[in-house]
C-alpha cells in the first residue's frame, strides 16, 4: 500500500514514524511537506529564534517538499500554506490512501476535500475540548468543525481527550483509531547526570522540580515560579530550561538560590537534561496546549509528572499517585501543597512505574502496529 503523508514540516516526534513505516516494508509511506520555505524561514515565534534540531530529520525515509506559493509563507496562519501542485504530486506517486496532519491550512483541507470519496482519507491532529467555553462563537466553530471532518474517512486520536474533541465534532466510534502519541523511549532512558549536577550547586539531597519547553503564557511557567519561591521547602530546587516571550521576566524574577535557569537546548541534550531532574512540572493553562509530549519524555527518563488539568495527556498518562499529580490549572495554592509533599524515594519510586507505563503503553512499536493494522486490514 502506498500511504501519502501530508505535513508542513520535519517534526522530530513524527520522523521516526515515517522511518519505522519505511523500514518494516508493510507500507510504502511517503511525506509530502507543504513548507518548502521551512529550511530557510524556520524561526519559531514562541522560542523567539531559529530552531534547527539536532538529530536526522531526513534519512530512513521518502520525502519531497511541494512548492508553496503562499504570499507570507509559514505555519502561523490558514493561507500560509498554498501548494498548487499538492494534489498532482500526490497522484504521480500513486497514492493508495492518504495522511493528513492538520486541517487548519488552505493546501491540506482542499486536498482533503478533493480527495474525500476517491481513495480514504485519514487525519492526525491533537486538539482537545479543554478550553472550550460556552458561547455563540464555540457554536458556531463546532458548526464549522462538523463541515470540515465531513471530508475525513477515519482519525488516528492520541488520547481520550482527543477522541472526544473528534466525537464532539461528528466522528462516529467506528471512524475513530488509537494511535497514542509517543517518542523515542530508548533515545531518551537511563541518563543520569550527575556532573550537570555538581556544576549547578545541587546537592544530592535536593528534589530538583524540571519545567522544560517554551516560556510563554500558555504553559504558564511563571505559577511554578512562583509556588516554589513561596514553598517552606528549601530543598526543593527549580531547573527552568528553554526561552520565549516570558524570558526576561522570568529572568529578573530568578533571583534565588530555589531557581536556576538554562538556556534552549537542542535535542541530543535533552535526556541528560531530565537526568538531572526528580520530577517534571507541567503548569499549562492554555488555551491551546493540547497533548504534553514533555510529560512521554520524562517518562522515558524515569520522572514522573505533576501536570495541570489543561495538559491533553493527564487523563492518559498521569495516575493520581503513582506516576505523578494533577492539579487544578491556575491554582497556586494547590500546586504548593504538592511541591511540598514530595519525597524524593517516593519520587523514584513513581519514576519507575511512570518508565513502565510508556514502555508498555507508549511506544513507536505500538503507534506504528495500530496505523498498519488499520490500513492492511
Amino acid at each position: 500500500m502506498k500511504l501519502a503523508i501530508v505535513l508542513t514540516h520535519p517534526v522530530q516526534y513524527y520522523v521516526p514514524i515515517f522511518q519505522m513505516l519505511s523500514n518494516r516494508g508493510k507500507v510504502h509511506p511517503k511525506v509530502f511537506y507543504t513548507w518548502s520555505q521551512w529550511e530557510s524561514e524556520n524561526f519559531d515565534k514562541d522560542f523567539k529564534m531559529s530552531i534547527r534540531w539536532d538529530i536526522p530529520l531526513f534519512e530512513g525515509y521518502e520525502y519531497e517538499f511541494v512548492e508553496n506559493i503562499a504570499t507570507h509563507p509559514g505555519i502561523y496562519s490558514f493561507d500560509g500554506i498554498r501548494n498548487p501542485t499538492l494534489l498532482s504530486r500526490i497522484m504521480d506517486f500513486g497514492a493508495d490512501t492518504v495522511l493528513v496532519f492538520g486541517w487548519n491550512y488552505q493546501s491540506h483541507l482542499t486536498l482533503m476535500r478533493k480527495l474525500k470519496g476517491k481513495i480514504p482519507v485519514y487525519f492526525r491532529g491533537d486538539s482537545t475540548l479543554l478550553d472550550e467555553k460556552r458561547g455563540v462563537r464555540t457554536f458556531l466553530r463546532r458548526i464549522w468543525l462538523k463541515w470540515v471532518y465531513r471530508y475525513v474517512d477515519k482519525v488516528f486520536y492520541v488520547g481520550q481527550k482527543n477522541k472526544a474533541y473528534f466525537k464532539a465534532h461528528g466522528l462516529k466510534e467506528n471512524q475513530m483509531v488509537y494511535a497514542p502519541h509517543v517518542i523515542d523511549n530508548q533515545r531518551f532512558a537511563g541518563h543520569q547526570n550527575g556532573d550537570w549536577k555538581s556544576r549547578l550547586g545541587l546537592q544530592s539531597g535536593d528534589i530538583v522540580v524540571l519545567f522544560v519547553g517554551k516560556f510563554e503564557s500558555k504553559k504558564n511557567p511563571l505559577l511554578l515560579m512562583d509556588a516554589i519561591l513561596e514553598s517552606q521547602r528549601d530543598d526543593i530546587k527549580l531547573i527552568m530550561v528553554g526561552s520565549g516571550e516570558l524570558h526576561t521576566e522570568i529572568e529578573n524574577r530568578a533571583n534565588s538560590e530555589k531557581v536556576i535557569l538554562l538556556p534552549f537546548q537542542n535535542q541530543s541534550k535533552m535526556p541528560e537534561i531530565y537526568g538531572m531532574g526528580d520530577i517534571l512540572c507541567l503548569p499549562s493553562q492554555g488555551p491551546g496546549e493540547t497533548w504534553g509530549l514533555a510529560v512521554n519524555e520524562a517518562f522515558a527518563c524515569g520522572l514522573p509528572a505533576m501536570v495541570s488539568d489543561k495538559v491533553g495527556c493527564y487523563s492518559d498518562l498521569i495516575i493520581e499517585g503513582q506516576t505523578g499529580f494533577v492539579f487544578e490549572s491556575g491554582n497556586k495554592g494547590q500546586l504548593i501543597q504538592i511541591i511540598e509533599s514530595l519525597d524524593k524515594l517516593r519520587l523514584k519510586e513513581m519514576g519507575e512505574h511512570a518508565n513502565e507505563l510508556a514502555a508498555r503503553k507508549f511506544s513507536y512499536e505500538l503507534l506504528i502496529s495500530s496505523i498498519e493494522n488499520e490500513l492492511l486490514n
